[in-house]
């Protein structure tokens, strides 16, 4: 599976409350390994860090909402996964 349908994968997963906190984490961590490219690693980055505030409830309320934080964790996933398929050469 290449990388651009891991994070399709993952946010799927994430869309439908598949997926444990940890799990996420654990993968996104993974991602950020994927390629040595510095757009596609820091859009991992701030992914990774919306996970971290979206398994927080007081982060997540930081931020108006748990759902408001999760739309920004699978927007980051989404542009990560353009860049991904970028570099695949898709």
């Amino acid at each position: 599976m290449k990388t651009h349908e891991q994070i399709e994968a993952l946010e799927d997963r994430i869309r439908k409350g598949t997926i444990s906190d940890e799990e996420i984490l654990r993968e996104v961590h993974t991602l950020l390994f994927a390629f040595d490219d510095a757009d596609y690693q820091e859009k991992i980055r701030n992914a990774h860090d919306w996970a971290n505030k979206y398994f927080s409830p007081s982060q997540s309320d930081q931020f108006g909402s748990r759902d408001m934080v999760r739309s920004h964790l699978l927007q980051e996933l989404g542009l990560a996964g353009e860049e991904a398929k970028e570099l695949e050469g898709g």
